[in-house]
């Protein structure tokens, strides 16, 4: 068994306690304006409202656009990772991972 197939369900139901959500799986999705052939496959959406996202998250000094930040509510990709293949960098997110 891999780590998502043991983990993912887990993972959900600890992100939709903590974030107050449902997380809806969603199946691949194709990229706009990304390069040629790009897209991501998510494990779920979910929508969180701003103030639980602020109260759980950091939010980096250099974020590009704060404004994102004035709306009640946000709409949120989930995807959980396997630490012992792929280490985090704290606070770092993958400019391709941000829309």
């Amino acid at each position: 068994m891999d780590h998502g197939t043991f983990f993912e369900p887990a993972h959900r139901m600890v992100m939709e306690q903590e974030f107050g959500t449902q997380i809806t799986e969603t199946s691949m999705i194709q990229g706009k304006g990304l390069l040629n052939g790009m897209h991501q496959s998510p494990d779920g959406l979910g929508v969180i409202a701003t103030d639980r996202f602020k109260q759980l998250v950091t939010i980096p000094q250099d974020w590009k656009d704060y404004s994102v930040f004035d709306k009640p509510f946000l709409t949120v990709l989930f995807e959980q990772k396997c630490p012992s293949y792929r280490s985090p960098i704290p606070g770092f997110v993958p400019e391709h991972y941000i829309g």
